[in-house]
């Protein structure tokens, strides 16, 4: 009897050492899948890894929380984060945005709003690639109220190209702010001419400085459009034996003058192997001449209102015989008319801006005197003065009303003087709308 009890006790410890065995078997080898149900397709995973498929919004094995661009697990709605306006470190490449668990974003400094869609009051031109996210409002001081401009990126561009050669001669050279500028002859040419065209120059010595092409008068004048575009251009020689880095350090790729005083030069930041250039017109990549202060927004306004000169350094070496230009495009945002669908493959050109201008200015930027109003400079000495706090007022001038003692409604907006019946109607009403096109 003793035996047969014992043997039954033996045979109930072996049945639960069985049992406790494939258990342990089973949830050693088998595990359940966990797939959580708000954020998985089913509640079955991957075999072998055990990872559950996610609904959209989900991430992790087992689909137990939010992805990157939405909140608020388990619902995980997306955060719809512009991507202009938040912060560049809370996107990805994709410009999906990450956003607080009540689902606000982090915005740039000049944006607002719960989703970082907006400028903030004074600014305009929601911008991705804008590290502050909108551009500040300028109007030459004449307003504070602006929007982003319904303009769209065309170009002013030289056709052709510009050949220049050097032999042994003496021939004499233009020197303008320290830089050396290839003749005229060269320049007028391609301003006027749509073919191809050639200078020689003759010296005595190889040159210890590069010399400078001069854009045709094309790309000059008001270039206030042309604010935060693009000047494109290509330049190539046959010269082996590099300028010296010290001498590239002092002499720019690109210098601007304008408004008679005011001279931005652009050093870039890395070499080209093709000699093809792309030169952001934007404050961020000029400085000032001589200073090499960095350019702020009111001064590269003031010289683009007024562009007088833009020079290229033709070639980065000294014992160059044969220097060439060309594929020069200079971006300018233009107001486009015509069916929507003849637009769509245009950029647009974000960073100009249309100010809400007082009644004496006029202009995208209030930069030009307003109907019924001149340019007037304020002059001392026969100087223009030149303290910070005047200097856009004396060199881009402010508006007087006209002086026509009552005898015409308009005058000149550059020189003042008064404009009756005819030649009033065809300048205000045929020269201007067409000068604003361009």
């Amino acid at each position: 009897m003793r035996g047969e009890g014992g043997g039954g006790k033996d045979r109930k410890i072996w049945e639960m050492a069985t049992v406790s065995s494939f258990f342990f078997f089973f949830f050693f080898f088998f595990q359940l899948c966990e797939c959580h149900r708000h954020g998985s397709v089913s509640d079955q995973c991957h075999h072998q890894t055990g990872r559950c498929r996610c609904l959209d919004g989900f991430e992790g094995a087992k689909c137990n929380r939010c992805r990157r661009g939405y909140y608020d697990f388990p619902n995980c709605r997306p955060c719809n984060c512009d991507p202009k306006g938040t912060q560049e470190d809370q996107c990805d490449d994709r410009g999906l945005c990450q956003c607080s668990p009540l689902g606000t974003c982090k915005c740039k400094p000049s944006v607002e709003g719960r989703k970082c869609a907006s400028c903030k009051l004074g600014t305009f031109g929601l911008s991705r690639e804008n590290p502050e996210g909108c551009f500040r409002c300028f109007c030459f001081g004449r307003s504070s109220s602006c929007r982003q401009g319904d303009h769209s990126w065309t170009q002013v561009t030289m056709s052709g190209e510009r050949h220049l050669t050097i032999t042994r001669g003496s021939s004499r050279l233009n020197l303008t702010h320290g830089l050396l500028v290839i003749p005229d002859g060269a320049s007028s040419s391609s301003s006027s001419s749509s073919s191809s065209s050639s200078v020689r120059v003759g010296v005595e010595s190889v040159f210890s400085a590069p010399l400078y092409w001069s854009l045709p008068s094309s790309f000059l004048g008001d270039r206030t459009h042309s604010y935060n575009g693009l000047l494109r251009f290509r330049t190539r020689s046959n010269g082996r034996r590099p300028f010296a880095p010290d001498v590239m350090e002092e002499f720019p790729l690109v210098q601007l003058q304008g408004n008679n005083k005011v001279v931005l030069e652009h050093f870039p930041r890395r070499s080209s192997v093709d000699g093809r250039r792309e030169v952001r017109i934007h404050e961020d990549d000029w400085v000032e001449e001589g200073s090499r202060l960095p350019a702020t927004r009111e001064v590269l306004m003031v010289a683009l209102q007024k562009l007088q000169k833009v020079l290229i350094r033709s070639s980065d070496t000294m014992e160059a015989t044969e220097t060439t230009l060309d594929r020069v495009a200079m971006d300018v945002g233009r107001v486009m008319e015509g069916p929507s669908s003849s637009m769509t493959m245009l950029r647009p050109a974000v960073g100009i801006e249309t100010c809400q201008c007082p009644e004496e200015y006029s202009g995208a930027s209030c930069q030009d005197p307003g109907r019924g109003f001149y340019r007037w400079f304020r002059v001392e000495g026969g100087h223009f003065v030149t303290t910070t706090e005047e200097i856009l007022i004396n060199l881009v001038g402010e508006a007087r009303r006209c002086r026509c003692n009552g005898r015409a409604d308009a005058c000149h907006p550059e020189t003042g003087k008064c404009l009756v019946g005819t030649i009033y109607l065809l300048y205000y009403y045929v020269i201007i709308p067409i000068y604003s096109i361009f």
